[in-house]
């Protein structure tokens, strides 16, 4: 029977890997070998740490499968990134090299055993492989690293391909080191050096790889969070739920889609509505509040799937995949038996990440600590019901998990000066318009369905838990032993809910202050906090779902599985908007290279920086103009990591802010370009450092009065093609 069911699992394997690579050759064309080398590499560091993944996730039906990957990748950086910021390792393809190799005998030598194979694990490697497949072929139907903010996260993945030692540089202001939080860019980088494929294709690789991330981390959680409440005997209903829960996050919006490309076109169609209806854009949902009628209190609330589509390689989205993965370890300490070790493997993991977590997307950090001690604390009430060890044992094991991380923080924090101006009250006046209240409801209308239904049914339904019942002298006793007779997935469903929704208030009350005007005064704090509100109550909904929804139907229950199944619906509708406006309905596939638009906008520029590229070793300062943030200036050393006098100037600003430096800059760089001075030219190149002058179409351009004429006397032309130069100072 072994014998039979093996030849027969061979033959499914067979198949699926041919019909996956003919399909992935039919899709994505040249740009095969590129993907499968990207793939392979993802899946040989999920291999690496697959047995210390089981390990952790040993209460998984899936043993976290999945979750290998970005442990391994957690890993792996963290450890290199450490070295090399204390100069012992340099950031090279051979020490990456050999730490995977390092890695690989260490952890095989002390996890002998890779326990029983599992048919799952190829199911869910094709989950995987299908949506790396799926975002790398719509990536290439619009490849193109140009537009918000592409310049600046390419700009970082070329800057830190370059760095042997951390911190990098910050190419935008040479001669200082970066004050942003750099290190998913970095993670990007990893991959690019062990891959060796060429970063503009990597760039489209990566944004991929966070659309499977997101997608696939999603579904292994769901559907693990549901098979801890019903076991076995529900696996089929564990995996809807985690599919549901995939595509709500990776691809779903909000029920604007539904309200403004559906409701109010068939309102007024039929004359009930008499107002406007613009044509719907698949970013409207994006900058809705305060913007749609436009208001003093303007925000951003942004969502992953808008994350992904938009295809920047951004700190907060890169921070998602590190975030599923950490409430998946929260899941896997909440539901484990208490052990008897210094720190479980799962709370190590924890340490690890919430550095990687800060130095990603700082807001995170502050996030998930705050899930994290809800968590432990619960699960300590549960243990010891009212007594001082609850407390105790929560803090220990906080202080533990904290003080790790602060260690392998400090490299960062020693660098980092935070621009921004601490926490303030909300002006709360928005608090008192109607209308806010409604465009709260088009953003967090289904997911407060989802969350309330769940808690009603809770509280007031399930059978066994009838709380207001409990023959108990106090509250906390009888909430105690309430919660002692729910599973612990339904526990750990409530504190994920209590969690986003106090993210959403959170946002309504307090923000960060930067340098934003006064229409965006907390544009940024909303958009960081809410994006994690959203990823929390997607990750439950399809376990709400499958939870609420009853074995025998009568004609009330039917009716409500009918409301429950049409809410999904809705914010499903917005992929059919935000995949053909922007990529044309996916009918033409252009590639992965993301520069091909910049050998067609700017030829001669190009072939400059091309020469750069293949020429220019390390990292010295190159001039070129400054422009605003989103246009095409910065251009040089965003497409080859070398750092310029000054950047995007705005940018810097909010990296660093306070405007004097680039204020400062922007005149001098002005002066190389156009004074007169010959004495004052040669002191500002020696301040800076510069080894090049790039005369482009864009200098040109910015400055009208360029003086060429002095260049051949600070330097030779190295480069030339048509009206483009590139000047190699002289010592």
């Amino acid at each position: 029977m072994f014998a039979k069911e093996k030849i027969s699992l061979s033959k499914k394997l067979i198949f699926l890997i041919l019909f996956l690579g003919f399909t992935t050759y039919f899709l994505l064309g040249k740009d095969i070998i590129s993907f499968f080398v990207w793939w392979f590499s993802l899946w040989l560091i999920g291999f690496i740490f697959w047995p210390l993944s089981r390990k952790i996730f040993e209460s998984f039906f899936d043993e976290g499968w999945l979750f290998s990957k970005t442990i391994g990748l957690v890993f792996l950086t963290l450890t290199l990134w450490f070295l090399s910021s204390l100069k012992i390792l340099p950031f090279t393809y051979f020490t990456i090299l050999g730490l995977l190799v390092l890695s690989a005998i260490v952890i095989f030598k002390k996890f002998k055993s890779f326990g029983r194979f599992k048919e799952i694990f190829i199911w869910e490697e094709v989950i995987f492989f299908c949506a790396l497949v799926f975002f790398s072929f719509v990536r290439g139907q619009l490849p193109d690293i140009h537009g918000i903010e592409k310049f600046m996260d390419f700009a970082f993945l070329n800057n830190l391909l370059r760095t042997k030692f951390m911190p990098p540089v910050d190419m935008w202001l040479a001669g200082k080191p970066a004050n942003y939080y750099y290190y998913g860019h970095y993670v990007f980088a990893f991959l690019t050096k062990l891959t060796g494929i060429p970063s503009a294709i990597a760039y489209n690789l990566g944004v991929a790889t966070l659309f499977a991330f997101g997608f696939s981390l999603t579904f292994s959680l769901t559907a693990n969070l549901f098979y801890f409440w019903g076991g076995e005997k529900t696996i089929k209903k564990a995996i809807s739920a985690g599919l549901i829960s995939a595509l709500l996050l990776s691809l779903g919006g909000n029920l604007h889609t539904f309200v403004y490309a559906v409701l109010l076109p068939f309102a007024k169609n039929i004359g009930v509505y008499q107002g406007e209806v613009k044509p719907y854009f698949y970013a409207d949902p994006r900058s809705y509040i305060g913007h749609y009628p436009p208001t003093d209190d303007k925000l951003i609330t942004e969502f992953p799937a808008y994350s992904y589509v938009l295809g920047d390689l951004h700190a907060q989205i890169i921070g998602v995949c590190f975030t599923i993965t950490f409430i998946a370890l929260l899941l896997a300490f909440f539901v484990k038996e208490d052990r008897k070790t210094f720190m479980p493997f799962e709370n190590l993991i924890m340490a690890l990440i919430l550095p990687v977590m800060w130095m990603t997307n700082t807001w995170d950090f502050p996030i998930y600590f705050g899930v994290m001690g809800i968590v432990f604390l619960v699960r300590s009430f549960l243990k010891y019901n009212l007594k001082r060890e609850a407390l105790q044992t929560t803090l220990m094991e906080i202080l533990k998990i904290l003080t790790i991380s602060l260690v392998l923080l400090l490299p960062f924090l020693i660098n980092f000066k935070n621009p921004t101006q601490g926490i303030h009250l909300t002006r709360l006046s928005h608090l008192l318009s109607p209308l806010y209240w409604f465009q709260l409801f088009v953003v967090w209308g289904y997911q407060s369905f989802f969350a309330i239904l769940f808690i009603i049914y809770i509280f007031f339904f399930e059978p066994r838990n009838l709380l207001l019942k409990e023959p108990s002298t106090n509250f906390l006793s009888r909430l105690h032993k309430f919660f002692s007779k729910l599973s612990r997935a339904d526990i750990f469903v409530l504190i994920i809910i209590f969690c986003a929704f106090g993210l959403v208030w959170f946002s309504e009350f307090f923000y960060q202050k930067d340098i934003s005007g006064a229409d965006f005064y907390r544009a940024n704090t909303v958009w960081k906090v809410t994006l994690q509100a959203f990823v929390l109550f997607d990750i439950v909904i399809g376990y709400i779902v499958l939870r609420i929804i009853p074995k025998k139907l009568n004609f009330k229950k039917a009716i409500l599985c009918l409301v429950v199944g049409g809410i999904i619906c809705l914010p499903m509708l917005y992929p059919i908007w935000s995949l053909s406006q922007p990529y044309d309905r996916l009918r033409a596939y252009k590639g992965l290279d993301g520069t091909t638009f910049l050998k067609s906008l700017y030829p001669d520029d190009y072939r400059g920086i091309q020469w750069l590229n293949n020429s220019v070793f390390g990292q010295p300062t190159i001039v070129e103009a400054v422009g605003e943030s989103y246009t095409d200036y910065a251009r040089v050393s965003v497409f080859t990591g070398l750092p310029t006098i000054l950047g995007w100037r705005v940018h810097e600003w909010y990296w660093r802010g306070f405007f004097d430096e680039p204020a400062k800059r922007t005149e001098e760089v002005r002066e190389i370009y156009e004074s007169n001075d010959l004495e004052k030219t040669k002191l500002l190149l020696k301040k800076y450092k510069v080894s090049y002058i790039f005369v482009g179409s864009l200098e040109r351009q910015q400055y009208p009065k360029l003086n060429e004429q002095k260049l051949p006397s600070l330097g030779e032309v190295v480069f030339t093609s048509g009206e483009t130069k590139i000047y190699k100072i002289r010592n």
